[in-house]
């Protein structure tokens, strides 16, 4: 959503949720869940985001980068 450029909110992203078949739950249950699966909101004057932690994005890079090369074998 975000590399769409569209403002990433708790509905937005539950909405794009169940459009695409993967999860059915409430906006409350799925706020509470973030952060438990690698996110955090972020402060940037008035606004807050979701953002991904460094070190989930991290580990997501690297395995990644791995998969990548093993595929050009």
């Amino acid at each position: 959503m975000y590399s769409e450029k569209k403002h990433v909110t708790i509905a937005n992203l539950n909405k794009t949720l169940k459009e695409k078949e993967l999860a059915s739950i409430s906006n409350s249950s799925l706020q509470r869940v973030l952060p438990t699966i690698g996110f955090k909101y972020k402060k940037d004057g008035n606004r807050r985001f979701l953002v991904e932690q460094s070190s989930i994005a991290l580990l997501r890079t690297k395995f990644l980068r791995s998969y990548n090369d093993y595929e050009k074998r």
